[in-house]
């Protein structure tokens, strides 16, 4: 084996490893996982619910009465991000998604821990994946020697 085709061949072994591994992280965290792809999705779509339109905040809705009773004419923090996403800039919009899955991902975690099913795997699945991986490993060390 050349010394180019060993390297390449470590490489797709390490890839795979890696990739094992985050199989494995990715199965045992379902619940924040959905929440963090649920939450980054709905956030944008729920700004106009609540009155953030591409007009400005619209009138009688939850934005207005929160700008009335706690920013009154001057706006600026969270509330000025969420009206500049409610117009569709798009900087704004991506971080009301980045906030959307934060949140999301939180309730996701706790979802979760209080209900254990959302998570759970079977024994048997387990022991076989940990065991594909272990192998993918042990590959991965028995090429590095070579």
């Amino acid at each position: 084996m050349t010394k180019k085709s060993k390297n390449t061949w470590r490489s797709i072994t390490e890839h795979v490893a890696k990739s094992c591994q985050l199989l494995l992280v990715a199965k045992a965290n379902k619940g924040t996982i959905t929440g963090v792809a649920l939450g980054a999705a709905a956030a944008p779509l729920m700004l106009p619910v609540v009155g953030f339109t591409a007009g400005g905040v619209a009138a009688g809705s939850v934005a207005a009465a929160t700008q009335s009773a706690v920013y009154g004419a001057y706006t600026c923090g969270v509330f000025s991000i969420l009206q500049s996403a409610g117009t569709g800039a798009a900087g704004a919009v991506a971080t009301v998604a980045v906030g959307g899955g934060c949140s999301g991902g939180l309730i996701g975690k706790v979802v979760g821990h209080f209900f254990p099913f959302v998570n759970r795997r079977d024994k048997e699945d387990e022991e076989k994946e940990t065991a594909q991986c272990k192998q993918s490993s042990d590959e991965k060390k028995l090429s590095n020697d070579q």
